[in-house]
């Protein structure tokens, strides 16, 4: 089984994803960790894809979480089984990821480009560049799966709640 997790910064991707990991026995892979480790990566589609690709390289069974979708390639989206979309109130996300950081910070995790981060998001601005790049993935993610039951989008926390208290109660994975 393949899923994809996807949304905004601060809207549980990864939260969702290591439970629906736990629970399956699937491994988690988190992309973003890419854009961490080295980012001139969001320089380069072409470094980028071949970076995901040796990640992913024999795996016939993945949870990926991850927000740079424009980033991926098409074929990740089609061969997907499932693809969640957590698409959470602006306001929300701008909670979540100040609460993420001041956790962050209290424990001396915080680097340059996160304080950068965090200041456009004082304002929003960075959440609504976000919103409309990640609106035109979505429209073309949605081109790219043939079964629509592949694709569920998910837009309140307790929606999300309601979704993995569903799959307890399911092997639908297996």
């Amino acid at each position: 089984m393949k899923i994809l997790i996807i949304g905004h910064p601060g809207s549980g991707k990864t939260y969702t994803a290591d439970l629906i990991s736990r629970k399956f026995g699937m491994e988690k892979v988190d992309i973003d960790i890419l854009f961490d480790k080295h980012p001139f990566y969001a320089l380069s589609k072409t470094m980028y894809r071949k970076a995901l690709g040796k990640l992913l390289l024999g795996k016939q069974s993945w949870v990926i979480d991850g927000y740079h979708v424009g980033m991926m390639p098409d074929t990740l989206f089609a061969e997907a089984n499932l693809v969640i979309y957590l698409n959470l109130p602006k306001d929300e996300l701008k909670q979540n990821i100040l609460a993420r950081y001041s956790i962050k910070r209290a424990n001396k995790e915080f680097s340059h480009w996160q304080s950068i981060y965090l200041n456009n998001l004082k304002n929003f601005g960075q959440i609504r560049f976000q919103n409309g790049a990640l609106n035109k993935d979505i429209v073309r993610i949605k081109e790219l799966i043939a079964n629509r039951d592949k694709f569920v989008e998910l837009t309140s926390r307790k929606e999300i709640a309601n979704f993995l208290k569903s799959l307890r109660d399911t092997d639908w994975v297996k």
